[in-house]
């Protein structure tokens, strides 16, 4: 079993300020997803995402993980997340998608993820970077 997903995400960003959590809209993002498991368990796979962040300056990073598939529609990632350029962040995330099916191998999917970046040389000095995104995309079946 193997899912390619494009995807179209934003949502809201925060940084530690000394005195609490300073939230922000999140710069929007593109998306490109591959999920690759084997027939013998369909359920389990593990996920690669490649993102460019667009806003603001142009931002480069990726995600690996594994992929939980509770119904055919519905999985939920975790792995770690790293942004490599222009400065770095790394750190964890999780995510829910859910595919609305257009026929057997084709889908809309939409996606939601939070992730905690406490390291890398982009942080602010009070604490990690979070972001809770929210997104839609196109999913098919390989």
């Amino acid at each position: 079993m193997s899912d390619l997903q494009l995807g179209l995400a934003t949502g809201v960003e925060g940084a530690g300020t000394g005195s609490g959590v300073g939230w922000q809209r999140a710069r929007t993002r593109l998306i490109l997803s591959l999920d690759l498991g084997s027939d013998e368990h369909a359920q389990d796979a593990y996920g690669v995402r490649a993102f460019v962040e667009l806003e603001r300056s142009l931002s480069v990073g990726g995600e690996f993980g594994y992929v939980r598939w509770v119904i055919p529609e519905l999985n939920f990632f975790f792995g770690g997340v790293a942004v490599i350029a222009p400065r770095t962040l790394f750190g964890g995330t999780a995510a829910a998608n859910y595919t609305f099916p257009l026929g057997k191998r084709l889908g809309i999917a939409i996606f939601t993820s939070l992730s905690v970046l406490p390291l890398g040389s982009d942080l602010p000095s009070s604490g990690p970077v979070m972001w809770g995104l929210l997104g839609i995309g196109l999913r098919g079946r390989l």
